[in-house]
């Protein structure tokens, strides 16, 4: 039996993340390693599913630049499939930027999807009606009109529907389609609280809560504090692994990749949610061991 396509949709941009070697406040210069790679949400989700053998689709806008030549090079690359990537001529590929400390932990980052704001709408325009079936993806950096559209439409009709904040700032901008369409729900807990408007601490009562606010499930994270998947048959908790001191970026939008993967493989609620962790976990070592 061919296994299923995911399909994912949102950021692909270009990531240069610098780290500090010393420990930083603000308005501090120090030493520290930069480093420039492939990501966004989507693609970063896409490449970890097609890691795992899981065919996988990824829709986003590139500029019609050389970083979007090297992007979408890469993408196929790596197994991707690329056929509905929207190339915007006379645009340039979004760009991410971000600090983290000497412990690896995020100091402060700028994303600038300009290009995917632009053409958010084309990005669907192409199916021309037609629904987008099996499980899809969603990351919070399409813009809320889009998100919003595509909640009231019949777009996401039969989807099994995954969705991921992107940052607590953006976490706002997917409520309305997880209150509209059955959804999985992919956070930390500062995104859960930003979406929930609430004041939680503990990631179990969290993913709990989004279901009771309408979710289909909820997978809550915490740093290395126990995680926790909540459905409406139960909720599991588990604690991530022990990990290096590396760099975050990159690691939440692993842990779904894992996490999907492992749902489609048909491991229990408690095997999932640990293998995302161990996913995520894993992203942050590689990281740390090819700098």
């Amino acid at each position: 039996m061919a296994k299923q396509t995911v399909t994912c949709i949102g950021a692909a941009h270009w990531d240069t993340v610098a780290q500090a070697t010393h420990p930083m406040r603000r308005g501090d210069d120090v030493p520290g390693l930069v480093r420039r790679e492939p990501g966004g949400v989507a693609f970063n989700v896409a490449f970890g599913l097609a890691q795992r053998g899981v065919p996988t689709r990824l829709i986003a806008a590139v500029g019609g630049d050389t970083d979007g030549d090297m992007l979408l090079n890469i993408a196929r690359l790596r197994g991707i499939d690329t056929d509905d990537m929207l190339r915007v001529a006379g645009a340039e590929t979004d760009q991410y930027t971000a600090v983290e400390g000497a412990d690896g932990q995020l100091f402060g980052a700028v994303s600038d999807d300009s290009t995917l704001e632009d053409m958010a709408e084309h990005l669907f325009a192409q199916f021309n009606g037609k629904s987008i079936g099996g499980i899809v993806v969603l990351d919070g950096n399409l813009p809320q009109r889009v998100l919003d559209t595509l909640a009231s439409t019949t777009a996401l009709r039969g989807a099994d529907l995954r969705l991921v904040p992107a940052s607590p700032v953006k976490a706002h901008r997917i409520k309305g389609l997880m209150l509209a369409r059955p959804a999985t729900v992919y956070a930390n807990i500062a995104e859960a609280n930003a979406i929930l408007s609430g004041v939680f601490d503990d990631t179990k009562a969290a993913a709990a809560a989004f279901v009771e606010q309408g979710a289909k499930a909820a997978l809550v994270t915490d740093g290395a504090r126990p995680a926790a998947y909540a459905d409406s048959e139960q909720v599991v908790t588990a604690a991530p692994p022990p990990v290096i001191v590396g760099t975050v970026t990159g690691a939440g939008d692993a842990l779904v990749a894992g996490h999907i993967a492992a749902q489609i493989s048909g491991r229990s609620p408690w095997d999932a949610l640990a293998a995302g962790l161990r996913a995520a976990a894993d992203a942050i070592s590689k990281q740390r061991q090819s700098r």
